[in-house]
């Protein structure tokens, strides 16, 4: 099924994004993959760290845009990186 090889590509692409944010800036893989996201999505962050929130206190906020009009919010809900490199597409805790 064609559908299935894009989105193991995209699944690919993913990890070795939050890998290498990982060990270029140090992070845990929850922050480097909101990073990963919001640098994919287009957002500029490299001159404004200060936009992701990544706390115990962040109120449910991991990044955020402010723009002239207002401000886009996002939370974006991650998973860890498994050994070996897979994302774990088990079910979470707040799903089960």
């Amino acid at each position: 099924m064609p559908g299935h090889v894009h989105e193991e590509n995209f699944k690919a692409l993913l990890v070795s994004s939050i890998r290498q944010r990982m060990e270029e800036e140090g992070l845990p893989s929850s922050h480097a993959c909101n990073r990963v996201v919001a640098e994919w999505l287009g957002y500029p962050f490299s001159s404004t760290p200060e936009a992701f929130a990544d706390g115990a206190d962040d109120r449910g906020i991991d990044f955020w845009y402010a723009y002239d009009e207002g401000f886009n919010i996002f939370q974006v809900k991650t998973r860890e990186l498994l050994p070996g490199g897979k994302l774990n597409l088990s079910p979470s805790t707040a799903q089960v």
